[in-house]
């Protein structure tokens, strides 16, 4: 690799933080409620896991994988429950986060959710810093798939009643879907991060560089070494807190080792099984090609003129032209980036509500309080930390 290749690799890897962070904290400012969670509702549990994927050397993970302990990993998982004993009458929603990401992308429909009488569990995936120290975990989609399907077992949940994934995290819960097919009821799907390379990840040498060069110590020694310095040494500035960086590390090893083109058979699969599913994405999102979240639209055996558009607050300005599947409902954000979902928790409300209608036996979810008042009440939590509960009255299937 020359010198000028290098400069390149870095001048488009400080792309990818910026975008990602930009198009959040836009996001976030923009959100009409910044709840709190509350701090009682998040914890911590050791697991082990990754046993099948580390013992199965022939899992086409290659050196990937070839020092990882066979007996598995033991890790410190940080995640989210909003009701730990809540009885099986109590529907379910898991929140999957993408990379970078953790359960706080999440906060405002978490609130909204566990508001309304729900139990709302979301972990937070190994990050780049136990990937550095235990010399495991890089981020593969069997990796990840595997470690969810361990963090469940630990906190003893058999049934998702709602599974939420964002981006990068459709790999993953997609995997446990197929796998699991009486695990998970429904599906929402927000801006996922493609069957094919997007936008952000390319060029592929730069991003598959910067993998391949982070998944060993020596590797991480020549990254971190070069990252700046070259480019300060040809007069450019570079953005250089740690953060920034691992989370643009982190985005590339993600994609990189994802098998993203697996994504299309998983979808291709939903589109046979008829799981209740909604679909959204952004219009505007500039990590994700326009074209790629289209594609998928026919992948699920729908069409362009299913789509219903909403503006970014949630509200829908046009309906379909004509009538999609009865099991999927896919929603286009004109306006929206890949982080619109926070700036529009009534929708993601509305849609969690509509799939339980299917998944439940009632025609109607049995909220004893309105949207309005829900409104109110979370408006008042916001300055005081406490959060309301609603009654809930269903019957499972």
């Amino acid at each position: 690799m020359t010198i000028r290749s290098l400069h390149r690799t870095c001048l488009l890897l400080n792309r990818v933080p910026q975008l990602m962070i930009a198009t959040g904290s836009r996001s976030a400012a923009t959100s009409s409620s910044q709840a709190l969670i509350n701090p009682k509702d998040e914890k911590t549990v050791k697991i082990r896991t990754c046993r099948n994927v580390y013992s199965n050397k022939s899992e086409n993970l290659g050196f990937l994988i070839r020092n990882a302990p066979k007996g598995g990993i033991d890790v410190d998982v940080q995640y989210l429950d909003t009701d730990p004993h809540a009885s099986s009458s109590v529907p379910t929603v898991l929140a999957v986060h993408g990379a970078p990401g953790n359960y706080q992308d999440f906060q405002d429909i978490i609130v909204r959710l566990k508001g309304k009488g729900f139990r709302v569990v979301a972990p937070n995936f190994p990050d780049l810093a136990f990937t550095n120290k235990t010399g495991c975990f890089k981020h593969t989609t069997e990796e990840k798939s595997e470690f969810l399907t361990d963090w469940l077992n630990e906190v003893g949940i058999d049934r998702v009643d709602v599974a939420l994934m964002h981006s990068s995290g459709v790999y993953s819960t997609m995997k446990v879907w197929e796998e699991n097919p009486s695990l998970m009821k429904s599906l929402i799907m927000i801006n996922p991060a493609g069957h094919r390379r997007i936008r952000a990840m390319k060029p592929a040498w730069m991003t598959n560089t910067v993998s391949y060069l982070n998944i060993s110590s020596p590797g991480r020694a020549i990254f971190n070494t070069l990252f700046v310095h070259v480019i300060r040494s040809m007069g450019t500035r570079v953005k250089n807190d740690e953060a920034n960086v691992h989370n643009a590390v982190l985005a590339c090893m993600t994609m990189t080792f994802a098998g993203v083109q697996r994504l299309e058979g998983y979808l291709k699969a939903l589109s046979e099984r008829k799981t209740p599913t909604s679909y959204l994405y952004s219009e505007k999102d500039k990590l994700v090609d326009t074209a790629i979240f289209r594609e998928m639209v026919e992948m699920v055996g729908a069409k362009l003129s299913d789509v219903a558009y909403a503006s970014l607050d949630g509200q829908i300005t046009q309906d379909p032209v004509t009538i999609p599947p009865s099991w999927i409902k896919i929603i286009s954000v004109k306006d929206g980036g890949h982080y619109a979902f926070k700036s529009y928790p009534k929708l993601l409300d509305d849609e969690v509500t509509r799939l339980l209608t299917q998944v439940y036996e009632t025609d109607v979810v049995s909220i004893k309080k309105t949207d309005a008042a829900a409104d109110a009440e979370l408006d008042q939590q916001k300055s005081s930390g406490a959060v309301a509960a609603y009654a809930v009255n269903m019957k499972r299937v």
